[in-house]
């Protein structure tokens, strides 16, 4: 066209840094400081805010595994902990306790990021949690009789996670 148009766009920007004093020392652009900072939300991270906890996880587990549940004794569990990942760990924990253990989320069935990663970095360990992923991918899709769209919604976890798991355990 001729005419000049004017989109309407909204950008939404996370950070932990002071981008103040960034801009101040010249480390950020004082012109791009000013183009986003029009609203400012200060939110604590989830770690200093456990009270909130146990709202966001059920809320988590609605709307991406409609059929889990936490235990009362989980939920204190995910209280305790103090979230450095802030809610993507916290959905992550959850949605490898829903994948690896089932829908029913017990303390036991919890793995927080640094005992998620263990069997990887250390060679030997026993990697029980892997063969026990495994078994839950086939039966997945032994009920799901093979749909993976069908096995996903049964998981509870995106096609997509689907598909990458069943390929790292030669699935595919």
């Amino acid at each position: 066209g001729r005419e000049v148009q004017y989109p309407d766009v909204r950008v939404v920007t996370a950070t932990h840094r002071d981008l103040l004093a960034m801009a101040a020392e010249g480390t950020f652009r004082e012109d791009l400081l000013h183009r986003i900072a029009v609203l400012a939300v200060g939110l604590p991270r989830l770690g200093d805010r456990p009270e909130d906890v146990p709202a966001i996880a059920q809320d988590l587990l609605r709307r991406q595994h409609p059929e889990a549940s936490l235990s009362p004794a989980a939920l204190e569990t995910l209280k305790q902990h103090s979230w450095p990942g802030n809610v993507r760990e916290l959905r992550n924990v959850l949605t490898r306790a829903v994948v690896l253990h089932g829908p029913q989320i017990e303390p036991t069935t919890l793995a927080f990021h640094a005992a998620a990663f263990d069997a990887v970095r250390s060679p030997g360990v026993d990697r029980s949690a892997e063969a026990l992923e495994r078994r839950r991918l086939e039966d997945a899709l032994r009920q799901a009789e093979g749909s993976k769209a069908e096995a996903a919604r049964l998981l509870g976890i995106p096609r997509t996670s689907l598909l990458y798991r069943l390929q790292k355990h030669g699935l595919a």
